[in-house]
């Protein structure tokens, strides 16, 4: 139906073509075939999340003018008669324009006749309600049209009729501001700030041309190419998160939709997250949470953020435990099913979200990426209840199109059309509760229904009107923070209404410009929620002019502006009766100047600049954390650091920790209090963990306390000015990050601690080192220039003997070669690995061992791997050249790359004799057969014995074999892996003989006196076995076998006496049958080794579980490598339940033999369709019964 409404994309071009002259290359992307050129059509009108809507404006009457403009684009209403005919090449230009503007001026006057109280559009104001009949009619038409002609030939006509709109000087299409006057009295009270047609119907039914003039002007989000996570763990998280309960009613249809559409979510989130680390190119955890709460409404970032605080609690809570770390996944140590490591990858090396990514961010957007996904199947469940069954693609799209919180995240289109349900109407955002941690349930709206109209307003006639807009909703605490009055100008700007602007005058007044180039406006409380949320990322008290630009930026299509830059703070007043005193203001209006001065590069003016600053003078920190030499650095002002070194600025001045206290000024949750005036230049201690074990949460922290009474201060508001994530930076630690090397030469040159912050005896002081920082970057020269100066590739700042986590708390970072494992810089790796002070160091270094490893290595039960490394090493004469505690910082680089699936680096690190763990051998391993890397699969599975010895975990039972098992299934071509991966399972099932089975009927006693086989007497059923007689007593065959039961007493079962017919089974087959039976055993059985798998296909026949127990011992006694296959099928076949097991263990026992034996055991295995039967699986679950039968197994 989509290919009828739209036509072939080829002939979509060719009439571009034909119609623009054949200059239409620059359109080509947007029908390329690719998923966003398409649609996916709903039955239910205004349900269709996909399709983009284009605002169809409302028509004045016969003497006003049209208006539309839309990207520099107009469209032209069209009738369902209106459709122009194609001109022919034989008509002048001239003949072409003046039929065309015909057609239009028709086009309007039926058009006026139609409606009689038509609205005039401004592009944001509306004269009638959502229910008023220009808007009936004007849907109507819009179905008459789409029912009309081709799709092709409305395309056609609205390429011919932009054409003639820039031809022709005529077609200006201006605003006439007073014209409501002259449209039949039309009172000016009616005119609405909100459900307009103009600013809400966005998803009205549209034509073919309609669809294809949107297309061609809006810009869309990006496609993913692979997004980092598979739907194994979109259903896992489903699963085993809060929607678990509900899966049943989820089809499995929509599994692949929630993917797709979380996509979208993710690309809005990293976006932001890309934009705010941009400044200073680190990003954090700050950043991840900002970015939820500009995207989302208030409830869902609140939802969100909490998630992301208690993931990351449980993972600082799994770094106490060095050893153990190692041992299991990120995701799983942060107890989340989406991958994190493969969340890092993707943030740092796949879309470089900034240039350096720390492990805590990737961790935060996994968590709120997870629990987006569980807000919408819930949010989509609640919705469909009424519906009932299940959850499907349609009604998934039904219930996000009705959804304010969903709806405008998940559309294709870059701008976030926030506060909007899909048929247009505005919607309030739902606001969060005080509710306990991780509970999404959020309070009924607080706000007051009269604040409803102020709150979705989406244009005003005046600054007086905004300024009180802003106030009323200042007092009822929905904009927390107060606006300057620059900003207020901005915001007007772009919610100014010309015809509210000049209601009162009585002549019109006619616009010189288009009034308003944006399809739909965002109400205003999308404005402040959206700029608020960017000045509480910064820690500002208010929001100035710049956050309103970026709300722009967001909320309307087409507006972009430059990031903020880290320097732009400016000293404005507010634009409310939030006001600060005298003092303060001369105390920033003074820093302001003085920082100006200091960062011009002008000797002369640092020395004016010194007696607006307080005590600390040129090392004065501002307000932001930073001091004016670290300004300078972070904007790469070559001739103001010289300027303020030769001043005698201090080189070594830290960022400071951030301090916390609740505000009087602001309320919320973004409250925060007023900084200190002067910081000093002193590094504040570093925060002292709790021993607290309760879980409290609040949108700022997180923390985890034991039950001694230690006394630790819960923070309810964010740090105070300065940037949590940045403390105890140096401005060589800015500028490593930023790559300016000229900066970091000159600064190392005049005696720069190369380590910026940290220090060797401060182990508990989080912060970044200039190395770690310039590693992540990737910037060799950078990487170079501080290994010269002594920088320490294996030093880790990070925080691992702690109790406590809060949300605002630097963590520090692992070592330099983590960093560049987890970024995957191989390049820098190299570099960081080949300098000779490593070598140096290790000659004296003294072995310092931590109390858990000393615990370790004096265990008797277990023996650490790298001891077992280090005694093949020096077996083989080749001794690692790393230290102990060097092997173990690159033991944990592998790690990270494992995570990261940077298959590369963790190979090159495996060369240098770094032992393998479990969890990096079998990571490693899945992602070389994802990547189809037979070499490095070979390489892998060699390493088998190195990794498990005979002590197997239960992580290799549940996770390692059945990868194992997974990567044989698809090397049935590859037979060196399959030797390989045969002769493991020969080892993980051992030597030691496959356990018998055993026959219990052997001993019991007889049931009849065996006389009575075959005998006349007293016989009452004879049955005819190839041709000849058996005589039977039915008392005997009812009572032993149910297929005996159902033979004598059906129809079949006729005479006196009755004759059974058996057919395929031999007669002296049939009396050993009766002679189990009669005697109650197999004890005086006879049976020849060749007739036991015919006597087992009639036990199995006549269902004698006794008697098929007594075959299966028979014919496990004689399995050899001739017959097991052939016993395997049989014993499928006859459903001989321990025989299988029995040849199962047979086959892993003598794998690697059986496979270079000959064919039929590789046709068994690979080949063979056994009916309702994999073979592969069942050898998995026979070795793993094995292994856990074997000896109790370890927990980890």
């Amino acid at each position: 139906m989509e290919g009828q409404r739209r036509g072939h994309p080829q002939q979509v071009m060719s009439f571009i073509a034909e119609s623009t002259g054949g200059v239409s290359s620059d359109t080509d992307h947007h029908y390329s075939g690719s998923p966003l050129s398409l649609s996916v059509s709903i039955p239910e009108p205004g349900h269709e999340i996909l399709k983009p809507k284009p605002r169809r404006p409302a028509h004045g009457s016969s003497s006003t003018r049209e208006l539309y403009a839309g990207y520099g684009k107009m469209v032209a209403e069209r009738d369902t008669d209106s459709l122009a005919p194609t001109p022919t090449p034989h008509h002048s230009h001239q003949q072409q324009q003046q039929q065309q503007q015909q057609q239009l001026c028709e086009l309007r006057a039926r058009r006026a006749e139609s409606s009689s109280d038509e609205n005039r559009s401004s592009g944001h104001a509306s004269m009638s309600s959502s229910g008023s009949p220009a808007r009936r009619h004007q849907q109507l038409g819009c179905r008459e049209l789409r029912s009309s002609g081709s799709g092709l030939e409305d395309i056609k006509l609205a390429i011919q009729q932009l054409t003639m709109r820039s031809q022709t000087s005529s077609s200006t299409y201006s605003s006439l501001s007073g014209m409501s006057s002259v449209a039949g009295g039309r009172s000016r009270a009616a005119l609405q700030r909100h459900s307009s047609l103009e600013t809400v119907n966005t998803n009205a039914s549209c034509s073919a041309a309609d669809e294809f003039v949107w297309l061609d002007s809006q810009s869309r989000l990006v496609e993913l190419q692979q997004p980092p996570w598979s739907q194994q763990d979109v259903l896992r998280c489903l699963q085993q998160g809060r929607a678990r309960e509900h899966l049943a009613r989820l089809h499995m249809e929509t599994l692949p939709r929630l993917s797709y559409l979380l996509q979208r979510a993710l690309v809005r989130l990293a976006r932001e997250c890309q934009r705010l680390s941009r400044p200073l190119g680190l990003c954090s955890k700050h950043e991840v949470c900002s970015a939820f709460r500009i995207l989302l409404c208030p409830a869902l970032a609140d939802s969100c953020i909490k998630a992301c605080l208690r993931a990351a609690a449980i993972y600082a809570v799994s770094l106490r435990q060095p050893g153990e770390q190692l041992r299991q996944s990120k995701a799983e140590r942060a107890g989340l099913q989406m991958p994190v490591g493969r969340f890092l990858s993707w943030m740092s090396a796949e879309v470089r979200l900034g240039r350096m990514v720390h492990e805590y961010a990737a961790v935060y957007l996994a968590a709120g990426v997870e629990n987006l996904l569980e807000e919408m199947v819930l949010q989509c469940l609640q919705t469909c209840a009424d519906a009932g069954g299940q959850l499907t693609a349609s009604l998934l799209e039904h219930a996000i199109a009705n959804s304010p919180d969903l709806w405008g995240l998940l559309q294709p289109y870059a701008h976030l059309n926030a506060g909007r349900l899909a048929s247009g109407a505005l919607a309030m955002p739902r606001w969060p509760s005080a509710s306990s941690l991780g509970s999404s349930s959020t309070s009924s709206q607080s706000h007051p229904s009269s604040l409803e109209p102020s709150l979705l307003t989406t244009c005003v006639g005046s600054l007086q009107e905004l300024q009180d807009l802003v106030a009323k909703l200042s007092r009822s605490a929905r904009c927390p923070l107060p606006l300057t009055s620059k900003a207020l100008h901005v915001l007007f700007y772009y919610m100014r209404c010309s015809q509210l602007e000049h209601a009162e005058r009585a002549s019109g007044i006619q616009e010189l410009a288009y009034e308003r180039a944006y399809v739909v406006l965002p109400p205003l409380v999308e404005w402040l929620r959206v700029a608020g949320a960017h000045a509480e990322h910064r820690h500002a008290q208010c929001i100035d002019h710049d956050d309103i630009g970026q709300a722009a930026r967001l909320l309307l299509p087409g507006v972009d502006c430059p990031v903020r830059p880290i320097s732009f703070e400016q000293v404005t007043p507010f634009a409310s009766s939030k006001k600060i005193d005298d003092k303060e203001y001369v105390r920033r209006f003074s820093m302001e100047m003085a920082f100006k001065l200091l960062t011009s590069g002008r000797p002369e003016l640092i020395s004016q600049a010194l007696g607006l600053l307080p005590a600390t003078k040129i090392n004065t920190i501002n307000d932001n954390g930073l001091t004016a030499l670290m300004l300078a650095c972070i904007n790469g002002d070559e001739s103001a650091v010289i300027a303020l070194v030769d001043a005698g600025a201090d080189l070594n001045v830290e960022t400071p920790a951030p301090s916390y206290g609740q505000s009087s000024a602001t309320t919320g949750n973004t409250a925060m209090a007023t900084p200190s005036r002067h910081v000093t230049c002193q590094s504040p201690s570093a925060l002292t963990p709790n021993k607290n074990m309760n879980l409290n949460a609040s949108s700022s922290s997180l923390s985890i306390s034991s039950n001694q009474n230690n006394n630790y201060h819960t923070q309810t508001s964010p740090p105070m000015g300065f940037y949590a994530e940045t403390q105890h930076w140096t401005a060589l630690t800015y500028t490593a990050l930023l790559g300016h090397c000229t900066i970091a030469r000159i600064l190392l040159e005049r005696g720069a601690a190369v380590e910026g912050g940290a220090k060797h005896s401060e182990d508990d002081k989080p912060t970044i080192t200039p190395l770690q920082a310039a590693t992540a970057s990737g910037n060799t020269e950078m990487v170079a220039l501080l290994l010269a100066h002594g920088a320490q590739p294996f030093l880790s700042t990070l925080i691992k003997d702690t109790f406590s986590y809060s949300g605002s708390a630097q963590r520090g970072c692992y070592s330099a070669i983590s960093v560049a494992t987890a970024h995957g810089q191989r390049n820098v790796l190299h570099q960081l690995l080949s300098h000779p002070l490593n070598f140096s160091a290790r000659r004296g270094e003294k072995e310092v061992l931590s109390l858990e490893e000393i615990l370790a290595e004096g265990n008797a039960g277990t023996v650490p791997q790298h001891a077992v490394d280090s005694r093949a090493n020096q077996r083989d004469g080749n001794e690692s050249v790393f230290s102990k505690v060097q092997m173990k910082a690159l033991q944990e680089a592998m790690y990270h790359s494992a995570e990261s699936n940077h298959l590369d680096i963790t190979m090159e690190l495996r060369g240098l004799k770094v032992s393998w763990t479990l969890h990096c051998w079998m990571h490693s391993l899945l992602t070389a057969h994802e990547r189809r890397l037979d070499s490095v699969i070979d390489q892998l599975l060699q390493d088998f014995l190195q990794v498990c010895s005979d002590d197997y975990s239960t992580q290799f039972v549940q996770e390692c074999l059945p990868l194992l098992f997974n990567i044989f299934r698809h090397s049935k071509q590859k037979e060196g892996t399959t030797l390989l991966l045969a002769d493991i399972f020969c080892t993980c099932f051992g030597w030691e003989a496959i356990k018998p089975i055993k026959d219990a009927t052997l001993s019991s006693g007889s049931r009849i006196d065996p006389k009575f086989v075959n005998n006349p007497e007293l016989s009452d059923v004879q049955f005819r076995v190839e041709g000849r007689v058996f005589y039977g007593h039915k008392i005997v065959l009812v009572t032993s076998s149910p297929r005996f039961r159902n033979m004598l007493s059906s129809k079949l079962c006729e005479g006196n006496p009755p004759i059974v017919q058996i057919n395929d089974i031999r007669y002296h087959i049939f009396q050993l049958v009766m002679e189990f039976l009669y005697h109650g055993g197999c004890a005086t059985l006879q049976v020849n080794q060749n007739d036991v798998l015919e006597l087992m296909a009639a036990a199995n026949f006549f269902q004698l579980d006794g008697l098929l127990r007594f075959c299966e011992v028979q014919c496990s006694a004689v399995v050899d490598l001739d017959n097991v296959v052939s016993m395997y099928i049989h014993a499928k076949v006859y459903n001989a339940v321990q025989l299988l097991e029995y040849c199962q263990g047979f086959l892993l026992q003598n794998m690697v033999t059986l496979l270079t034996y000959d064919d039929s055991v590789k046709r068994l295995l690979f080949a063979k369709k056994l009916p309702n039967h994999d073979v592969l699986a069942g050898l998995l679950s026979t070795l793993q019964a094995r292994i856990k039968a074997r000896k109790p197994q370890n927990t980890k």
